[in-house]
Order: C-alpha cells, then sequence, then structure tokens
C-alpha cells in the first residue's frame, strides 16, 4: 500500500512538473508573437486611423474658414434717460463688428483684441440694436434684437382725487389718478396700488391741513411729482 502511495505521488509530480514546462513556453510564445507581429500591426492600424481621422479634422478647420461666428453682445438697459449709450461686446480679434439700429448700418469697428465699444446718441422712443460680425468677405448671423427705450421727459401726473384746497370728512381717505404705465408711484412714501396706468392708495389724514405728496418714477429712471393740499374735519 506504501509503494502504490508512493508511486502515486511521483506521477502527481511529473504531471504537475510538466504543466508548468509548457504554461511557460506558451508564455513565451505569446510574448514572441506580440513583439514580432502584433506590435508592428497595432502601430499601423493607429497610423492608418489616425490619418483618416486627421484628415477629417484638417478638412473641418479649412470648413471654418468659411464660418463667422456671431459677436456677444453685453447686456443693456431696457430703458434710459440718457440719449448716449454705450454698446459693447466681444468678438474674435480681427473681426469687423458692424451695428445696426433699426435696421440700418450706422458704425462698424475691428475687434483687434477681441473687444469692442461703440457709444452713440439713440433717438427718444424705441432703438433695436442688432449686431454682426464680418471677416474675409463673409458675415455672421445677427445678434438677437435688443430693445433699448430712451425716455427724455418725466412721467405725468394727474390726481382726480382730491382736489387742490378741497375739504374731507373721513379718512383714511382714497387718493387716486393717472400717470404713465411703466411708473411706479408713492403717495406721502407709501407705495400706491397700480392698475395699467392707474394709481390709488387709502390715505390716513390728520386733523386740519394735509399736503398730499404724489411721486412717479419711471423705467427709464425720470421722476415727477405733483402736491395737493386738502383740509380734514371729521364730522
Amino acid at each position: 500500500m506504501k509503494k502504490r502511495g508512493s508511486r502515486l505521488n511521483k506521477n502527481i509530480e511529473r504531471k504537475s512538473k510538466r504543466n508548468i514546462i509548457l504554461s511557460f513556453l506558451g508564455i513565451i510564445l505569446i510574448l514572441t508573437f506580440l513583439i514580432k507581429i502584433g506590435i508592428p500591426l497595432l502601430a499601423t492600424l493607429s497610423f492608418q486611423t489616425g490619418s483618416l481621422f486627421g484628415n477629417k479634422n484638417i478638412d473641418s478647420l479649412k470648413n471654418s474658414d468659411d464660418f463667422v461666428s456671431t459677436p456677444i453682445l453685453n447686456p443693456l438697459p431696457e430703458a434710459t434717460n440718457s440719449a448716449r449709450v454705450e454698446i459693447s461686446g466681444s468678438s474674435l480679434p480681427g473681426y469687423k463688428v458692424q451695428l445696426y439700429i433699426n435696421g440700418e448700418l450706422i458704425d462698424e469697428e475691428t475687434a483687434g483684441d477681441g473687444d469692442f465699444s461703440f457709444r452713440r446718441n439713440l433717438s427718444e422712443g424705441e432703438n433695436i440694436i442688432k449686431l454682426k460680425a464680418t471677416h474675409n468677405k463673409k458675415g455672421s448671423e445677427f445678434t438677437d434684437p435688443t430693445v433699448i427705450n430712451i425716455k427724455l421727459t418725466p412721467p405725468e401726473i394727474e390726481i382726480e382725487s382730491p382736489t387742490d384746497g378741497q375739504e374731507v370728512s373721513k379718512s383714511p381717505f382714497e387718493v387716486k389718478g393717472k400717470t404713465d404705465s411703466d411708473s411706479r408711484v408713492t403717495i406721502n412714501g407709501y407705495w400706491a396700488m397700480m392698475d395699467n396706468d392707474r394709481f390709488s392708495y387709502m390715505l390716513p389724514l390728520k386733523d386740519g391741513d394735509n399736503d398730499i405728496k404724489v411721486e412717479a418714477l419711471d423705467e427709464a429712471g425720470n421722476k415727477a411729482e405733483k402736491v395737493v393740499r386738502v383740509k380734514y374735519a371729521p364730522k
């Protein structure tokens, strides 16, 4: 029984040594294949792929010469009480930027370092601003239109109630009237309720004379005020 066991162990050891030797030889053969055939093949494929996509990238760069990017316009106020406005932004260096106001070409400037700026006197009312860039006799798309409302006159105030010098007997008393629809109104410093161009506020009164000051401020920053005096005499 002991002899049979020792023979079996020797057979297992021989098979294990043979498997190790075969595995080692297999690894050497695979490495040899990769060095002589695999690596050169991969290099050839990489070169061909790089050439293919490289040519496409070169073509796309060539085609990009036909495309002129639209300039970027810096934010502008929706309304202002100053007729002189700075219109600025950025574009690619060397591009010419054209300024259009209400559909008419007004000015152009070269964006030497990538920035541009126009200082223009605008007409009272709405002014539609658009820009485009030109390069190598080609033009970009227009920027989205931007509207600037130039308002040089203050809002009008009409106080419907009370009238100047009126005597009233109840408090609070409703102060109401009309002004420009884009205005905000305060009455003796209190914000009035607005409904389009109409304003109103229930104002507490003191005994005797009361000065009521109505102030209107429009979106362009123009301000107007009106004062009436009423006498409060409770019954």
